[in-house]
């Protein structure tokens, strides 16, 4: 699940910086009337920066829920090895099997989903304060160019 959501956040990141340099070279006569050839190469670092930073996240995600898998996995090992002992000894039935079973399961089920709330939350405030920032920001979106007569 993590796994998932990290590769969808990323190819996200990815589609927006491709239209970043799409938009900039369907748009380079604008970009070199206005002389801002360096603006938009630093803007196109800027994005590869930040996308190699996503990518070692997306990297130490991975690893973060193999490690979960492993743990879960040997906890339902152990659990499921108890619960067959108790059957075989008479102190548990066949159901009392299956029940710890699906509890495990469903535990696990939504203590990842519980991680994916936090981190969606986290996110969705991240981005609710750039845009608290932007509306606040009052610089106009073009700005004028010096000497230019009308």
């Amino acid at each position: 699940m993590a796994v998932s959501l990290a590769s969808v956040v990323k190819q996200t990141r990815l589609t927006r910086r491709a239209r970043q340099l799409q938009w900039t070279l369907i748009n380079f006569e604008g970009v070199k009337l206005f002389n801002n050839e360096k603006y938009e190469i630093a803007q196109y670092d800027t994005h590869l920066r930040n996308y190699g930073k996503s990518f070692k996240i997306t990297i130490s995600l991975a690893f973060l829920n193999s490690g979960q898998n492993v743990i879960f996995a040997s906890a339902l090992t152990a659990a499921m090895f108890l619960a067959a002992q108790g059957v075989v000894q008479g102190t548990m039935i066949v159901g009392d099997l299956v029940m710890v079973n699906q509890l495990t399961l469903q535990l696990t089920l939504l203590l990842n989903f519980l991680g994916t709330i936090y981190r969606e939350t986290r996110q969705n405030l991240l981005d609710m304060e750039t845009l608290v920032t932007l509306v606040n920001n009052n610089t106009p979106l073009i700005r004028p160019l010096p000497n230019l007569s009308h």
